[in-house]
């Protein structure tokens, strides 16, 4: 991937990626984030929706054995708006009514937590623009902060090929700092689709995983060189990427537009 390329992945990604925050129900202020995720933006058949991994809204489910447990927790939005235009907190939009969905296993008769989830969006959550924040590698400036954000045209999700490579852009390194947020934006590339295993697939980077490295992009959309989009981060381990395919995002999309008509 040349350097032009890689800049044009990072701003397709940007303009769609949303960064979340996620909060404890009694946490009406939205003060005290107990973790970070990652989205994207998507129109799909002309409504809007926030896609992301299901671990990162419901991360209990996850922790041991994969099992509804029934916690909810608070879902916003970091919508890089600042009213008061200084470097403080930005305006966040809580989210609500998200779908998510189970599969059952026909040889173990046992139910298995499909990693995805979406929100279809709707005028309340529009209170505020959802903007980028500015994302500069070597001092150039490849997105500029405020642009506002756009919604992925949802025609060009994907199966994986073994003949494209892939890469996955997010928000890394979240950490709170008083009423700062500091974080860092990543895009790794070079990518490579192996195989699938139960309800995922594996993708494999070039070379050993750093999981400190990719704290926080769950939910970040695995894509090709083309901005096609063929499934969302569910985990790293070694240097295998675990990835929700796009089919079962889909397959909730569809859900949603079927109980809002």
């Amino acid at each position: 991937m040349n350097e032009l390329q890689y800049f044009k992945l990072v701003k397709h990604q940007a303009l769609v990626y949303c960064q979340l925050y996620i909060f404890l129900p009694e946490d009406k202020e939205l003060l005290e984030p107990i973790g970070f995720g990652s989205g994207f933006l998507t129109d799909y058949k002309g409504k809007p929706f926030l896609v992301t991994a299901d671990h990162v809204i419901h991360c209990d489910d996850y922790e041991t054995k994969e099992k509804r447990i029934g916690h909810e927790y608070i879902v916003a939005i970091v919508n890089n708006v600042n009213e008061m235009n200084k470097d403080i907190a930005t305006v966040l939009t809580p989210l609500g009514g998200f779908y998510y969905a189970e599969r059952l296993n026909i040889n173990s008769g046992e139910e298995e937590l499909i990693d995805a989830s979406i929100c279809l969006l709707k005028e309340l959550n529009f209170k505020y623009p959802f903007l980028t924040h500015e994302i500069s590698i070597n001092d150039n400036i490849i997105v500029r902060a405020g642009i506002k954000k756009s919604f992925y045209d949802a025609s060009q999700f994907k199966e994986p090929s073994k003949r494209q490579q892939y890469a996955i852009y997010g928000v890394v390194h979240n950490d709170i700092v008083g009423i700062q947020a500091k974080r860092a934006n990543a895009l790794f590339n070079n990518i490579a689709y192996s195989t699938t295993s139960g309800n995922y697939y594996i993708f494999l980077f070039p070379s050993e995983i750093d999981s400190k490295d990719w704290v926080s992009i769950s939910g970040s959309a695995v894509f090709d060189y083309e901005g096609n989009i063929v499934g969302i981060v569910h985990r790293v381990l070694g240097k295998g990427i675990w990835v929700t395919p796009i089919k079962y995002v889909k397959m909730l999309l569809d859900l949603a537009l079927k109980t809002n008509q």
